[in-house]
């Protein structure tokens, strides 16, 4: 959900989605996190939450 939500809206903050997703702050860095880890989305900019979604190369 957390990627669906940053899909809809890239200047979206971590608390921006724990209030969506009613969960705590906490949790939705760790799941923006996870989503970094797996190269599904990256920071853009150092100050403000900017996400870009990383495009996915098929490999054959």
């Amino acid at each position: 959900m957390t990627l669906m939500l940053i899909i809809l809206e890239s200047k979206i903050t971590a608390n921006e989605i724990a209030q969506i997703l009613d969960v705590s702050s906490r949790t939705s860095e760790k799941h923006i996190q996870k989503l970094r880890e797996a190269h599904l989305i990256k920071r853009i900019g150092c100050k403000e939450d900017v996400w870009q979604i990383v495009k996915q190369q098929k490999t054959t």
